[in-house]
């Protein structure tokens, strides 16, 4: 069986795989307290950009996939305010 990939899916799926090598560069150095700023802005917007791809499918019902990408929409607004907003402070 032979499976074809739009352009558009792969599209979405280099986006989500640069994402997940950003996340783990970026983490890494968030785990030694050290915020990479290109690697975290890398991280959080290929991260974005993969949300937003994922929403542009077409769809007629929820599905987890919906449910997971509006739950990572959520703390990506949350992580995007405290790191760019408020530079990180308190708690």
């Amino acid at each position: 069986m032979i499976f074809a990939i739009t352009p558009f899916t792969l599209f979405h799926v280099i986006l989500s795989l640069v994402g997940i090598v950003a996340g783990v560069v970026a983490l890494h150095g968030w785990l030694r307290s050290e915020l990479r700023s290109g690697w975290s802005a890398l991280f959080l917007g290929s991260t974005v950009a993969t949300v937003v791809t994922g929403f542009l499918f077409p769809f007629t019902v929820v599905t987890p996939a919906i449910g997971v990408g509006i739950l990572t929409s959520l703390l990506l607004a949350a992580a995007l305010f405290a790191l760019y907003a408020r530079r990180l402070a308190g708690h």
